[in-house]
């Protein structure tokens, strides 16, 4: 018994001396693509975006005006000013069809 208590401390240092060396992970450094430089317009302008109207179609009878706020968000208004409430829909295109051709199935990250 006096033996392996006398035992245990030496195996135990030699334990720690076998053990692998312990290094810190690489930093990562976050890649600096084109698409991560681009400017919130240019985003805009290269996106198929509905066309804007500042006035209503003639023979629109919801009278609808489509704008487009600096993040690149489309808005359509239509005011009816006989019913004393606001309305609101929030559109996300996100079916199949609109996914990229090199990368399909990104629509399923929004449902």
């Amino acid at each position: 018994m006096i033996r392996t208590v006398r035992l245990a401390p030496v195996l135990g240092l030699a334990l720690l001396a076998c053990r692998p060396e312990q290094t810190q992970p690489p930093v990562e450094t976050p890649p600096t693509d084109a698409a991560a430089t681009k400017s919130a317009a240019e985003i805009i302008a290269a996106s198929d975006l509905p066309p804007l109207l500042s006035t209503p179609l003639p023979g629109d009878d919801m009278a609808v005006t489509v704008h487009r706020l600096q993040n690149g968000m489309t808005v359509y208004i239509s005011t009816d000013r006989q019913k004393p409430r606001f309305t609101a829909w929030l559109t996300v295109r996100s079916g199949s069809r609109n996914d990229p051709a090199d990368s399909t199935g990104l629509a399923h990250y929004l449902e």
